[in-house]
């Protein structure tokens, strides 16, 4: 399974149960990726896709209702218990520090990075892109 995240630089994911930032730049990069994939995603993720012609499965948690070869893009679930199904990462980073209490703590070891790359999305300066494969 291949999860989609984005973090800032300390790995906050949301705070206040709200995501920290939006980026239609990173959103349009996580489309593009796709190829016609089915991208599962929570009820709350949705409307970040909408306008995108693309195929989502909505789901309130989109890494256990996912199949092993799934993408999962997450912000506000745990990747922690299903690690074992999690074979490739995808983080885009926001080159700032935001308030958080809902942290990325997945266990990064066995991971190798094989893709780093910088862009400048709509609303931050700099985002970078990786891509971990186990």
């Amino acid at each position: 399974m291949r999860i989609i995240v984005c973090l800032d630089e300390r790995r906050g994911m949301m705070f206040n149960k709200r995501r920290q930032s939006r980026d239609s730049l990173v959103t349009a990069d996580i489309v593009s990726s796709l190829e016609g994939e089915k991208l599962f995603i929570s009820p709350y993720s949705e409307k970040l896709f909408e306008g995108f012609d693309l195929k989502l499965k909505v789901k309130d948690n989109p890494i256990k209702s996912a199949k092993r070869d799934s993408i999962c893009f997450i912000e506000d679930v745990s990747p922690n218990e299903y690690a074992k199904e999690i074979d490739s990462v995808v983080i885009y980073h926001w080159n700032r520090h935001y308030p958080c209490d809902f942290y990325f703590d997945f266990n990064m070891e066995g991971f190798k990075l094989v893709s780093s790359t910088e862009f400048a999305g709509s609303s931050h300066e700099k985002i970078t892109k990786e891509i971990w494969i186990k």
